[in-house]
């Protein structure tokens, strides 16, 4: 409708990780600049989540804080900065990766989740 303001909500694009090889592993150790909202669709993942330390081009030793496996069906929420690594558990995988953007001078309600990474399960 012509009376909502379109600038006022997080935009928000899904992308669609496919990995039918058992052993590929995604991206290396990092953080995105979005708050991210993680689908397990079919498979598992090992993720690690880190402390927002570097030590020039590699991971302070020491600084992960979590370690975990998502199945089919569980939910990952990971705020923006939140360095991470996803990996293969030795199966093939689906996950689809919900980055939401908050539009400039606005803050949506999705901060209202909390800084800290969280997996809901089914």
């Amino acid at each position: 409708p012509e009376d909502i303001d379109p600038t006022g909500w997080p935009m928000v694009g899904a992308n669609f990780y496919i990995y039918n090889d058992p052993t590929a592993n995604s991206f290396r150790i990092h953080g995105d600049e979005d708050d991210n909202i993680i689908c397990h669709i079919h498979g598992e993942t090992k993720w690690e989540l880190y402390e927002d330390v570097w030590r020039g081009s590699r991971i302070k030793e020491g600084s992960k804080i979590d370690e975990f496996v998502m199945k089919s069906g569980d939910v990952l929420y990971i705020p923006h900065s939140r360095y991470h690594r996803a990996s293969c558990n030795g199966v093939p995988r689906v996950l689809v990766s919900f980055p939401i953007n908050e539009m400039e001078g606005r803050q949506s309600q999705y901060y209202a989740m909390g800084e800290k990474s969280t997996v809901y399960k089914q």
